[in-house]
């Protein structure tokens, strides 16, 4: 799936199009990582990110490895180059 088939409102849309961009093909598509970014009730430069990994349980295969709260650009792409491994 493309990031342009995304649902998403604009701000969402614009930080996965900058994200692809930028790092696109050194992502691990391995879905062994996921990186949810949230702008919910955030300023303009502000976002809510959430990471999860993979588990060796069937019940829940993803655990919640760190949630950040009012990250601002530079510290979410940090943030997605340490957890995607990139």
């Amino acid at each position: 799936m493309s990031y342009k088939d995304l649902q998403k409102d604009d701000r969402i849309l614009e930080i996965v199009k900058y994200l692809f961009d930028k790092f696109g093909d050194d992502c691990d598509n391995s879905e062994k990582y996921l990186f949810y970014i949230s702008t919910y009730n955030k300023q303009e430069d502000h976002y809510f990110i959430s990471l999860e990994n993979t588990t060796s349980g069937d019940d829940f295969p993803y655990e919640s490895v760190g949630d950040f709260d009012e990250v601002k650009l530079n510290e979410l792409e940090r943030l997605f180059k340490q957890h995607l491994r990139i």
